[in-house]
């Protein structure tokens, strides 16, 4: 009894030292939230700055768009849509061996070979810009107004240039020219529309797009940067990734990233446009190999054929001997051979030397 009035006790001052810091706890909230209260011009202005240079970085920051495509890989047991099934196809006639997988597809996408000829085919190494606002804007199909086509300069060669659109639509500048180097080189050239000319980078023509007529602004400054053919290849191929779409499926799935929108969607097209063209390219090739194979093979046959013919006929002429036995023995093969297919001459040949040596035959 003593114990449990001794616990009640010490709960009940426990209580009431709770009670008493109570009101002290609430006074220190309130006066901490009145400094706060008092200084809220310099708590909105921290808010106001914090959000001005997130929106500062969000305009200078030039934003990055992924787009997607997928490829699908027939499986064999189908049409054959790939090289690799078409070699295993032929390893399962007998005609050559060959293996591969929808990883080596994946590989085989990526691959220099392929990407490097997407880069040829739009030209990816050279890329047009701007100067906007805040940021360098990309122009590119519907933005862009002008292109240009370098007809002698070398794959390997690199630089920039910039292309002033005058207030006469005919008529460009084309200035700072520069060749690898930190410097300018050569003087500003006036030019025209599909007119060729001789600049530091080679000789150059400048077409009008498709969309010139609504990209067009008199006083627009496009500058072009004119890569190598492996550079450009090379960029690409960092911007690019493919994988499988699941282990169960023979889907690969593409996705490039780039900071126009049309490009990356042209770059893809390209891409699986070049992968259908090579895939037809070796589907005829393994045709062609084929074919070939299948003539050596009859030219073969038709050799040894030939040679048991010659064989045949010395011995039914050696065993006749008389010119009118070799007359009929020639109008038997005529009347034999000639007729028959490649596969029943050897059953003919082989009836024939049975005659030949037959001991009735005088």
């Amino acid at each position: 009894a003593n114990n449990q009035k001794n616990t009640n006790a010490a709960d009940t001052q426990a209580v009431a030292k709770a009670t008493s810091q109570r009101p002290s706890d609430l006074v220190a909230v309130r006066n901490f939230l009145g400094m706060c209260l008092s200084k809220w011009p310099w708590f909105l202005l921290s808010v106001v700055i914090c959000l001005g240079l997130a929106k500062y970085y969000l305009l200078k920051t030039t934003p990055v768009y992924t787009r997607a495509a997928s490829i699908l890989i027939k499986e064999s047991g189908k049409e054959r849509t790939s090289f690799a099934d078409q070699l295993n196809y032929m390893g399962d006639m007998g005609i050559g061996t060959g293996a591969s997988n929808i990883n080596n597809e994946i590989k085989y996408i990526q691959s220099y070979k392929m990407i490097s000829e997407a880069v040829k085919r739009k030209h990816f190494n050279i890329d047009y810009q701007t100067e906007g606002k805040y940021r360098m804007t990309t122009l590119y199909g519907s933005t862009l107004p002008v292109e240009v086509e370098f007809t002698d300069s070398a794959d390997t060669k690199t630089g920039t240039f910039t292309i002033n659109l005058n207030k006469d639509i005919n008529k460009l500048m084309l200035t700072n020219f520069n060749v690898g180097g930190p410097s300018t080189v050569g003087n500003d050239i006036m030019t025209v529309f599909e007119q060729e000319v001789i600049t530091p980078l080679g000789r150059l023509i400048v077409h009008r797009s498709p969309a010139y007529d609504k990209a067009a602004q008199p006083g627009l400054n496009i500058i072009v940067y004119k890569t190598s053919i492996e550079t450009g290849t090379r960029a690409c191929m960092g911007r690019l990734s493919a994988s499988l779409n699941d282990n169960l499926s023979t889907v690969i799935d593409l996705l490039y990233r780039d900071v126009n929108i049309q490009r990356a969607e042209d770059f893809l097209n390209t891409l699986v446009e070049v992968y259908n063209e090579t895939w037809v390219d070796d589907k005829n090739q393994v045709a062609v190999s084929t074919s070939q194979f299948i003539n050596e093979r009859l030219k073969l046959i038709s050799s040894e054929l030939e040679d048991i013919h010659m064989h045949i006929e010395s011995a039914l002429i050696a065993k006749l001997g008389d010119t009118t036995s070799r007359h009929t023995t020639r109008q038997f093969f005529c009347g034999v051979f000639v007729p028959c297919s490649i596969a029943s001459q050897p059953y003919i040949s082989s009836f024939a030397m049975k005659i030949c040596n037959s001991p009735e035959r005088g």
